[in-house]
């Protein structure tokens, strides 16, 4: 398991920056617990409002000010966004992708 989460975005001149975080508060795998039991109560009506929430817990995952949700949305290709958005939310969230059902 890498010491650290990851993320490649790309801005508006078309220039690709990969941003890290390493330490992750114990307060995000909270904010993580509640964001699934949203999901599991249906809470989250739409998957739209899934993939922002998802954004924006990500987004909040790093120190950096320019990882924002708004740079997320715009910045990361679309097909990497269960790898990338997804994969840290597993990270932080303890879930080896491996074992996960």
């Amino acid at each position: 398991m890498s010491d650290e989460i990851r993320i490649d975005l790309v801005n508006d001149k078309g220039q690709k920056k990969t941003y890290t975080q390493t330490l992750i508060p114990l307060q995000k795998l909270l904010d993580g617990l509640d964001l699934q039991e949203k999901f599991e109560k249906e809470e989250i009506k739409s998957q739209t409002d899934g993939v922002k929430k998802k954004v924006e817990f990500v987004a909040g995952c790093f120190d950096d000010e320019d990882v924002t949700t708004e740079s997320i949305l715009k910045g990361l290709d679309v097909r990497q966004f269960e790898e990338k958005i997804d994969g840290i939310i597993n990270i932080v969230m303890g879930i080896d992708p491996e074992t996960k059902k």
